[in-house]
């Protein structure tokens, strides 16, 4: 089999977005050089700590972003069918893994060589896919446990408690990673800001443990009306947000409206007789050369304006610096460009 064989070693000075599908382990721990398996780490981005395991047995799989990948990764810099990886089983010793790219627009990369034949891959070799760094390896049962116990601290790290959605410190994180390299493949990237109306006067009539689990059962609904490939996070108190990547404004709009449809449909009586709730939302898409703290507060006003036009409605932030874009219920509207936001009780 034919393969190209440069091993340089690539530095690693930038942040990647990698969601990608594990696989579990189980079996005992061996010696036996047959045991081992080839894996990929997650070597940088809001995924680090991550791994994937080649299934036992499978002889290719592809990755890329799309949903019949065997390896998925959601980033822009990933092609739908990016690249393939081919396990040869060995008569003694570990399998050989090759890696071909499959025509993807920004190439893989081993170390610094970007490949055009099948090529071998090494222990310890870089993998580059695109914008996304991974270090394979060869793992037995025990580095296979102790690399999914590890995995498992960094996804728990990641979620917030009480929803499971991510939290707070993982936006703050992971964000900026994820809007450079949008910007760098030319995509749009939109956000949603979601807050629970009058939630404050839930937890003053029927107590923070029925609070509690509005906030849960209100997760829920938001978490099943995003696709996969988009991060819902718990921004906050009653307030949560959803990271759109590779979607338009108009077609966050439409998620914006599903998140709100979904929420108001909630069936609280199993929770309290006659409770119930609504979210108001607001949106907006990253523009060219727009920073990061603008673009979160633009759709920070869309909120606001979806409060102030009668709750449990969606509204984009200001285009630029004054023009609202009206969603379903929510006015047309100018606002000024980038207020301060109103203090939390006006806008409960």
């Amino acid at each position: 089999m034919a393969a190209q064989n440069e091993r340089t070693p690539l530095p690693l000075t930038e942040e990647h977005t990698l969601l990608s599908e594990r696989s579990g382990v189980s079996e005992p721990f061996t010696l036996n050089q047959r045991e081992l398996r080839p894996a990929l780490l997650v070597q940088r981005g809001p995924r680090i700590g991550d791994w994937y395991l080649f299934p036992d047995g499978e002889q290719v799989v592809v990755v890329g972003r799309d949903h019949d990948a065997g390896f998925r990764i959601v980033d822009a810099s990933v092609s739908r069918h990016h690249a393939q990886f081919l396990i040869e089983p060995a008569e003694s010793g570990p399998p050989r893994l090759y890696l071909e790219d499959l025509g993807s627009t920004n190439g893989s990369r081993v170390g610094r060589r970007r490949i055009s034949e099948r090529t071998l891959l090494h222990e310890g070799d870089l993998v580059c896919l695109g914008d996304i760094v991974l270090r394979y390896r060869l793992m037995d049962s025990q580095d296979r446990a102790f690399q999914e116990d590890i995995a498992q601290q960094v996804r728990n790290a990641r979620k917030d408690p009480l929803t499971r959605l991510y939290s707070r410190r993982y936006l703050d994180d992971q964000l900026p990673g994820l809007v450079k390299s949008h910007r760098r493949n030319g995509q749009e990237i939109c956000l949603l800001i979601a807050d629970i109306d009058h939630f404050k006067s839930v937890n003053d009539e029927h107590g923070h443990m029925v609070g509690d689990e509005v906030l849960w059962r209100v997760a829920e609904a938001i978490r099943s009306s995003v696709r996969t490939a988009d991060s819902p996070v718990r921004y906050g108190g009653e307030e949560f947000c959803v990271i759109l990547p590779g979607t338009p404004l108009r077609e966050a709009l439409h998620v914006a409206e599903r998140v709100r449809g979904a929420v108001e449909a909630l069936d609280l009586a199993v929770v309290r007789p006659g409770l119930r709730a609504t979210v108001s939302v607001g949106v907006a898409e990253l523009e060219d050369d727009e920073e990061q703290q603008d673009w979160m507060q633009r759709a920070d006003i869309g909120l606001y304006e979806a409060k102030r036009s009668g709750r449990n409605r969606i509204a984009a932030g200001p285009l630029g610096r004054g023009e609202m874009l009206p969603g379903r219920g929510a006015r047309a509207a100018t606002l000024p460009p980038l207020p301060a936001r109103p203090p939390a009780d006006e806008v409960d």
